[in-house]
């Protein structure tokens, strides 16, 4: 039976490797040309008392997850 994987973010090529690991016949679709791109949104990223703030784009490029970690520390201060 083959399973699919969609995506190739970090999380999805974990998966893909344990599939591999386990002998399952998979196969992972990517729509970009990298692997290894994350996209986390800042409602799925963001701590509960720290969310990030509203200009921060929807869906963070990891300049944006780098700065809001630095905000996050420099609030917990």
């Amino acid at each position: 039976m083959l399973k699919c994987v969609i995506g190739a973010g970090a999380a999805r090529l974990a998966a893909n490797k344990q599939c591999l690991d386990q002998q399952l016949n998979v196969v992972c679709f990517e729509k970009t040309n990298d692997i290894g791109v994350m996209k986390s949104s800042r409602d799925m990223l963001s701590f509960s008392d720290f969310v990030p703030p509203d200009y921060f784009p929807i869906f963070m490029p990891n300049k944006y997850v780098f700065n809001y970690f630095e905000l996050m520390q420099t609030n917990s201060i």
